[in-house]
């Protein structure tokens, strides 16, 4: 996509054309599925990200002599990215489209971010860290170690003025690809809902 004009056009060099090619396409795993968190106040968005490519093998249909080969497609580290630095939390400024890597570690997340109006943004990882990140700086604010995989959304609610953030663990769509990734050994498949009151 342009960014000036908004054109959106087609990367030709990336389109199978014929079977058994292969290419390996990194913007689609980079950004993914997990749902972003808008902070009104800042106007800005918190953003999880991986540093993660497709990889993927057209099929080749049988022959006389030969049987088909399936297609391939796997989630692959890109070429030249730091292991340490595999994913993380960015926040972008929507007014100058800055953007601000305000955490960068080994594990990625597969949930959601939640910023609150209290200035406070809360986001987990697959090696089962729960996070609290100032909006304004990024510093983290708090950080506990739950029984498994960060998966899912976060919510925060009240009850009689008293605020509360609920998370959820376990093994999500894309989590034992994402774990095997970034060489990380955790209990996915601990199933828990954890809740946390605010001070």
């Amino acid at each position: 996509m342009d960014g000036k004009t908004g054109k959106v056009s087609l990367n030709q060099d990336l389109l199978f054309r014929g079977p058994g090619e292969r290419h390996v396409i990194c913007y689609w795993n980079t950004r993914s599925y997990w749902p972003t968190a808008y902070h009104p106040r800042l106007n800005a968005l918190f953003v999880p990200w991986v540093d993660n490519c497709l990889d993927m093998t057209s099929a080749i249909p049988a022959t006389a002599d030969k049987p088909a080969v399936n297609e391939k497609r796997a989630g692959i580290p890109r070429a030249g990215s730091k292991p340490e630095e595999f994913a993380g939390l960015a926040k972008i400024n929507m007014e100058t489209g800055e953007i601000q890597h305000i955490y960068k570690g080994r594990a990625p997340g597969n949930g959601a971010a939640l910023a609150t109006a209290g200035d406070v943004v809360f986001w987990g990882d697959l090696d089962q860290k729960f996070r609290a990140f100032d909006a304004v700086t990024g510093k983290i604010l708090w950080e506990t170690t739950l029984g498994g995989s960060i998966n899912n959304s976060t919510i925060t609610y009240a009850v009689n003025g008293k605020q509360y953030v609920a998370v959820l663990t376990g093994v999500g769509a894309v989590t034992s690809s994402l774990i095997q990734q970034a060489g990380l050994k955790t209990n996915r498949t601990y199933n828990s809902l954890s809740v946390f009151a605010l001070p």
